[in-house]
């Protein structure tokens, strides 16, 4: 019977199918290990909001120094104003490192909010050291169950096509399907494995949780 061909990149990844397989319902596990990643992303998207509330907190106050100042008119509500705007500046000049000084001066779009992210993940990591180990178990299992549905479906093709040869059951549409399916798993762990943080953070949560 044919099976998928492994090559030295993809070899972790096998391991960990087949380690995942071992402990049981690899959906149920599965499911299990993204309502745990779910819970990961809330605490990183409150870590996200709380930083952005912060960091916004001289704008806030200069909005409102602005309102007042234009709703009375009076020196004292302008002088206000313009301290609270000398404020606001100081602290934007001090409060970002000289690449987000460049990104900001430069106007590189979504280049600060990328920053920002990176800053609000650096604590979300220490607080939840664990959320690599987590989602690399969430990782191991879609491949397992991946891989069990091509054998499963190669098995199916192999015994209706019985009287075929080897080629016509791996070029079978339902088994090329699932072992393209079965290889993206796969490829998906070694690139996750490769990638760092932040990039290997929103590198699985889009596979597993693809909108």
């Amino acid at each position: 019977m044919p099976a998928i061909a492994q090559t030295p990149i993809l070899g972790s990844a096998f391991r960990l199918a087949r380690e995942a397989m071992q402990g049981g319902d690899a959906p149920k596990r599965l499911a299990e290990a993204l309502a745990q990643i779910q819970q990961l992303k809330a605490r990183l998207a409150a870590i996200e909001a709380d930083q952005k509330h912060h960091a916004g907190r001289f704008v806030r106050y200069v909005a409102q120094c602005r309102e007042k100042f234009e709703r009375t008119k009076a020196f004292e509500d302008e002088l206000a104003l313009l301290q609270a705007e000398i404020v606001s500046d100081w602290h934007r000049e001090h409060s970002t490192s000289p690449a987000e000084r460049a990104i900001m001066a430069l106007g590189y779009g979504n280049a600060v909010d990328q920053t920002s992210e990176g800053r609000a993940f650096q604590k979300f990591a220490v607080e939840n050291p664990q959320w690599r180990t987590e989602v690399e178990a969430a990782l191991s299992l879609k491949t397992a169950i991946a891989k069990e549905a091509y054998e499963k479906t190669l098995a199916v093709v192999g015994e209706q096509l019985g009287g075929f040869g080897d080629d016509s059951i791996t070029n079978d549409p339902r088994v090329r399907n699932a072992r393209k399916e079965s290889v993206k798993a796969q490829q998906l762990v070694a690139r996750f494995n490769a990638a760092k943080d932040l990039a290997a953070w929103q590198l699985a949560l889009n596979a597993l949780f693809p909108e």
